[in-house]
């Protein structure tokens, strides 16, 4: 499990911190501060340069096949679904709890 800090810095980083008490050794690459490449509408203004920064957030989290990369930004989650690498997969860190 990676995790991506949300771009616009929301939760002031609680939600990696309880990421890490809950995955211990098994949280590997966090984003801090990288953006996605969503940019608010970016994705539309700039496709090019939006898959670029996309790109450039994927090579430093080197997410592997099998792997997830968790964030707690919905528009995020979006951007990282659309330009994951294959086999890798981009969800809130939400999703990942189980419901009674």
């Amino acid at each position: 499990v990676h995790y991506h800090t949300p771009c616009h810095g929301a939760g002031g980083g609680h939600d990696a911190a309880w990421l890490r008490r809950v995955a211990g050794e098994r949280l590997g690459a966090v984003s801090e501060g990288r953006c996605c490449g969503m940019g608010g509408v970016m994705q539309l203004a700039a496709p090019d340069l939006s898959r670029q920064v996309a790109g450039t957030l994927w090579d430093s989290l080197a997410a592997a096949p099998g792997e997830q990369v968790l964030t707690g930004c919905s528009g995020c989650v979006l951007q990282l679904a659309a330009t994951a690498p294959a086999g890798v997969a981009a969800a809130h860190w939400l999703d990942t709890l189980a419901t009674p």
